[in-house]
């Protein structure tokens, strides 16, 4: 993921260098990258919790129970 991110700003640039100044556009380019960042790092994070409830802090569970 962290990839697309790299290979879009270089992509980017090379446009940027070109004479495409598109500024809006690129910046949807690199705020989708990061939306797809965000939210593969929330499925790893789910994930681990659902995995092993244990390993949370126990103020965390005591913060869950109350909702």
């Amino acid at each position: 993921m962290c990839g697309f991110i790299v290979f879009d700003t270089q992509n980017i640039t090379e446009k940027a260098r070109r004479g495409d100044k598109d500024y809006v556009m690129h910046s949807v380019e690199l705020f989708i990258d990061f939306v797809g960042v965000f939210k593969r790092l929330l499925i790893i994070l789910t994930d681990k919790v659902r995995c092993c409830p244990v390993c949370l802090p126990s103020l965390t569970l005591k913060k869950l129970s109350l909702m």
